[in-house]
């Protein structure tokens, strides 16, 4: 085991690609289902509960659908589960970092110019966990499609957008944090 956490931290580190972390199919559904509840738990601090679930579902399986299609139209398909883990451990580690920010944000107001110094703080706070998540994520997807950092990059934005796309059809626009 700990050379489990040794290994996401070296993928988080950018030391590592995602080829370096076991085959384990059931170490990926662990992980997604890790994630699910990190999406209800932060869904819930700030006040979006209803819809934190629905969009950490969203998140995954449009992320999972889109690297699965990625990896087919390069022929790399046994990619797949070492690729989807990475993703998975690094959003769980993020996830985690955000979490001491999401409190700060509770309650969320529904108007930007609401907020308050301290919530301003938390988002400020955020915004380089979100950073390193990008890069990490990128740097997954880039070994993954043994492409380009910029490929890594476009791949990690297009997916995020994407998800964000079809939460938004299947809400009606109403948005939610992604945890």
């Amino acid at each position: 085991m700990p050379e489990l956490f040794a290994a996401w931290r070296d993928l988080c580190l950018l030391r590592i690609g995602p080829q370096d972390l076991p085959f384990a199919p059931p170490l990926l559904w662990i992980l997604v289902v890790l994630n699910l509840l990190l999406g209800l738990l932060g869904g819930a601090l700030v006040g979006y509960a209803g819809n934190a679930l629905l969009s950490a579902v969203v998140s995954i399986g449009v992320s999972f659908v889109l690297l699965y299609a990625l990896l087919a139209l390069r022929q790399l398909q046994p990619r797949f589960v070492q690729a989807a883990t990475g993703l998975m451990a690094a959003a769980l580690l993020f996830g985690l970092l955000g979490l001491p920010s999401y409190v700060l944000l509770t309650p969320l107001p529904a108007e930007a110019q609401a907020m308050t110094r301290p919530q301003m703080i938390a988002l400020l706070l955020l915004l380089p966990v979100s950073i390193w998540s990008l890069v990490v994520s990128a740097n997954i997807y880039r070994h993954a499609l043994s492409r380009s950092w910029l490929a890594g990059v476009v791949a990690t934005i297009a997916i995020n957008l994407a998800a964000a796309a079809v939460f938004g059809m299947l809400t009606g626009g109403h948005a939610a944090p992604a945890p």
